[in-house]
């Protein structure tokens, strides 16, 4: 066979190499038929059955992983077992079981569909990435309806890279972590549990590689590069063994990253830069720590409404939750995100029309305010859970001034009515702004001058920029963070945030790149956040670096007409001034 190089999304770094192992999924049958009326109460008992011994085999995980990883990193399986107790789920099947006088296996297919279908058609890229855990926990309890087995015809017997269209996180729990070289599957995004657990098992994985598993063979050798998102099938001997170098070299030096845990951030001419983390659960801070992070950069609160997709969180729930955040984080601050959400279909509780265009639509910030009752009952939970730690509230895709002074007038009404009632909070909470818009980029100044701290999500903000949807696969490509527009928008916001005398931050993708972090650098950019995994990456990158260098290169980043002379330009300033960390990071 020849050798074939695939491109996919590299979701846990690291470098793979062994025999390929196909997992095979063995699905339960369903088929539709009707139940007696006398015999519908013993069919909701069945299926109740099932969804208890789903529970159990969750529980059992989720100790298993805690035994193997700690228990820090456990949480993932957590919001398995809510969705167990979730009504739309429970209720859902019990009620179809009733009213329509199916078997339980079908309605549990119909509700578990109706379920994925809903998160399939967010926006947002990291809440679409939770239709595998709705199916992973549907398919769970289906199997337990069906058969008392496994739902895997067979797992690796032996060291091996493992080959799938998708991976559940559960089944990846369940793998012992010796049998895991590596993993590659068709599908799958950044933000998905299996990533997350595929991370904290430090398994190179790569995803996005459309139909790999339909045309490679079992027990072929196989390369997965997670760093660069890149799998090889069918290698040959000079390519394993440059392969398997690089697997050393790359051990070597994430044990060499870890050591700089404690170490400060600052250039080699004194430019300090924070590094905080990215995260979705109150469980990942002590992976974020343990990486060197000094603070949570951002904190998706969407996770709070998702747990009942038609019904919204009470104040108490929201508090909770953010309580458990805070006293995780101690010291370090976390900044909240507030609702995120809005123009997708299917989220019933926010009762929002589908639109033709959701991300010109009303979402984020402009729904929050449209719905002041529900903006209010988050503000009130999360200045509820301020007062055990150090929380701080960013406000998402503000476009002016205007808005932002909205979000702090409720705040500010918020505080009064808490303080009214013997209910205490952090009194100085800090309200920032994010910048993601091109509207907000041009009057950063502006905002910044009002905003405690400001924040800039590229992710969004290259998007429009660019006019690109990312999640379309007929433009992607397009996405560019280092087009000219970009950078000088970029360059733009630091000037603006800093002529007013305020810090600026950056919690998108580029943040975690390497190859971006002489321009953020050269640019002035003061924290960045990103996946937890990046930290000791980047930190590594900024305390070789020198802050004058970097701006130089910005100065001619600035000038250059295409992305790829902005990244010849970085090659070849790194290649030049830092030879020794530029072939690190090149080679592994």
């Amino acid at each position: 066979m020849k050798e074939r190089h695939l491109q996919g999304i590299g979701i846990s770094p690291g470098v793979a190499v062994g025999k390929a192992f196909l997992l095979k999924a063995s699905k339960p049958m369903v088929w539709m038929h009707r139940i007696p009326t006398e015999l519908l109460d013993e069919e909701v008992a069945r299926f109740l059955a099932a969804v208890a011994a789903t529970r159990q085999d969750l529980l059992h995980l989720k100790e298993e992983i805690g035994k193997e990883l700690g228990t820090e990193h456990a949480y993932i399986f957590d919001a398995h077992l809510l969705m167990l107790e979730d009504p739309i789920l429970v209720q859902g099947v019990e009620d179809k079981i009733r009213k329509e006088r199916v078997n339980a296996e079908f309605a549990l297919q119909q509700v578990i569909s109706e379920l994925s279908r809903t998160f399939r058609a967010f926006e947002d890229t990291y809440l679409r990435e939770r239709t595998v855990d709705v199916l992973d926990v549907g398919n769970r309890v289906q199997v337990n309806l069906c058969r008392p087995a496994d739902q895997f015809e067979e797992l690796p017997a032996e060291p091996s890279v493992l080959v799938a269209h998708e991976l559940a996180p559960s089944l990846l729990a369940a793998i012992d972590s010796s049998l895991l070289l590596g993993i590659a599957m068709d599908v799958g995004g950044q933000t998905t549990h299996t990533g997350l657990l595929a991370r904290s098992k430090s398994v190179p994985a790569v995803v996005g590689l459309r139909d790999l598993s339909a045309h490679i063979k079992e027990g072929s050798t196989i390369i997965v590069d997670g760093n660069e998102g890149l799998v090889i099938t069918d290698p040959n001997k000079k390519t394993v063994e440059r392969y398997t170098e690089l697997r050393r070299l790359y051990k070597q030096r994430d044990e060499e990253l870890q050591k700089t845990r404690d170490l400060a951030v600052i250039t080699t001419d004194d430019f300090e830069i924070a590094l905080y983390a990215n995260i979705e659960m109150p469980e990942e801070w002590p992976d974020a720590f343990k990486h060197g992070a000094k603070g949570v950069g951002l904190y998706r609160s969407e996770f709070v409404f998702l747990n009942s997709p038609k019904l919204l969180p009470t104040e108490d729930e929201h508090e909770a939750i953010y309580r458990k955040l805070a006293e995780a984080a101690g010291d370090y601050f976390v900044n909240v995100r507030t609702l995120d959400l809005g123009g997708e279909k299917g989220l019933e509780s926010l009762g929002i029309e589908e639109e033709p265009n959701p991300a010109l639509g009303l979402r984020a910030i402009r729904y929050s305010l449209s719905e002041p009752a529900l903006f209010k009952t988050q503000m009130r939970g999360i200045l509820r859970a301020s007062a055990v730690g150090n929380l701080r509230v960013m406000v998402p895709m503000i476009s002016g001034i205007t808005e932002f002074r909205q979000a702090r007038e409720l705040l500010e009404k918020c505080k009064k009515e808490l303080k009214a009632e013997g209910i205490p909070f952090k009194k100085d909470i800090q309200l920032g702004a994010m910048i993601e818009v091109p509207s907000a980029a041009l009057t950063a100044d502006i905002l910044a001058a009002e905003a405690d701290f400001v924040t800039v999500g590229t992710n969004d903000l290259i998007q429009y920029i660019l006019a690109i949807d990312r999640s379309n696969v007929a433009v992607a490509y397009l996405y560019e963070p280092f087009h000219p527009a970009v950078l000088r928008v970029l360059d733009e916001i630091a000037n603006r945030v800093h002529s007013v005398g305020e810090n600026v931050g950056m919690c998108g993708e580029m943040a975690a790149d390497p190859f971006a972090a002489p321009l953020l650098v050269g640019m002035g950019y003061d924290e960045l956040s990103m996946n937890a995994v990046s930290i000791p990456i980047i930190k590594n990158w900024i305390r070789t670096l020198s802050a004058k260098l970097c701006r130089e290169l910005v100065n001619k980043a600035l000038k250059a007409s295409t992305a790829e002379e902005v990244r010849e330009l970085v090659t070849d300033t790194c290649e030049k001034n830092y030879p020794s960390l530029f072939r690190c990071n090149l080679d592994t």
